[in-house]
């Protein structure tokens, strides 16, 4: 008992929530109702269609059916206004309404403007996964091929597939009344996209050799050896120089030493000092000499600078020549 309770009460309880969703509905479509029927008495008809449209959609009825046909109508939507006077018709019919005459008849006048267009879909571009549109809409297999009424100004048709690029065609629809068709072409595939290429590594510009050093002209070489030879004649100087102060002090100890034995303490310092200058002596004049001979070969050796001008006189026989270089 208790759960049959419960069951009833929220039976009650869904039921009290879908006649307020449904009252909800009604007065929004009430309310939109009358501001289209205001709006088309001001001939504003193309701010009143879709409110009435809208007012159609959460309550159906043939008075409002009616209205929004009329309002397509007058705003040139003849194919729109066409379908609205139709759907009226239907539903009075159904009521046993005196009004389906009226809705009969108006849609019967929109008929004979109507411009009809037919989507045609060739065998071959029906491939598996094909999607076709209409502004926007499905348009189902069902309607391939055949001639639909659509209102005057643009409309788009397109198609796709897996693997396929998308195909879309406009056109504009007359006022007129007439009739056209728009063939669907087998879709081509579609185009990879092609990856961007990497931007090009920036290259460095080109190393330049460094300057040719110009061909040594041999002064500074010359002037080494010169140097080196000046070294060498002030080391055979000292060498002479102590050569001489050597021989003098022997002088002076030959009575006073005999072997190594020297009857002074004078006498003894200053053959040391004999032998010591003798010593270096010696030294400076090796040392001279080796200076001397390696600076005369620098500077003897040493590349001379090649003249670009000049003039020589140049012996011939019975005869003096002249040779220059300009």
């Amino acid at each position: 008992m208790r759960g049959a309770a419960i069951a009833i009460a929220v039976a009650s309880i869904l039921s009290l929530s879908r006649t307020a969703a449904a009252q909800s509905a009604q007065t929004t479509a009430e309310v939109l109702f009358d501001e289209g029927r205001r709006l088309m008495g001001e001939k504003r008809f193309a701010e009143a269609c879709p409110k009435l449209a809208e007012s159609r959609r959460l309550d159906p009825g043939i008075g409002v059916a009616l209205y929004l046909g009329e309002c397509y109508a007058q705003n040139g939507q003849f194919a729109s206004a066409w379908g609205a006077f139709r759907e009226a018709g239907n539903l009075a019919r159904n009521a046993k309404d005196t009004r389906a005459k009226v809705a009969d008849d108006r849609a019967a006048d929109m008929e004979k403007r109507l411009y009809r267009v037919a989507l045609v879909v060739p065998p071959q571009a029906r491939i598996s996964g094909l999607s076709v549109q209409r502004d926007g809409a499905a348009l189902g297999e069902a309607l391939w091929g055949v001639e639909f009424p659509l209102d005057p100004g643009d409309h788009t048709f397109s198609a796709s597939a897996p693997g396929k690029a998308t195909w879309t065609k406009s056109i504009t629809v007359p006022k007129d009344p007439g009739r056209t068709s728009v063939d669907l072409p087998v879709l081509e595939d579609e185009k990879p996209i092609a990856a961007t290429p990497p931007p090009p590594k920036p290259v460095a510009p080109p190393t330049q050799p460094p300057p040719a050093e110009p061909p040594s002209d041999g002064s500074g070489r010359r002037m080494l050896g010169l140097g080196i030879g000046v070294a060498g004649v002030i080391g055979v100087g000292v060498g002479a120089v102590f050569g001489l102060t050597a021989i003098s002090k022997k002088k002076d100890v030959e009575g006073h030493c005999s072997g190594s034995v020297c009857d002074s303490t004078a006498a003894v310092d200053k053959r040391e000092s004999a032998r010591n200058s003798a010593t270096i002596s010696t030294v400076g004049f090796v040392v001279g000499g080796v200076l001397l001979a390696g600076g005369a070969v620098i500077f003897f050796t040493a590349p001379k600078a090649e003249s670009k001008t000049g003039i020589r006189i140049v012996p011939g026989i019975g005869s003096l020549g002249i040779d220059g270089r300009f």
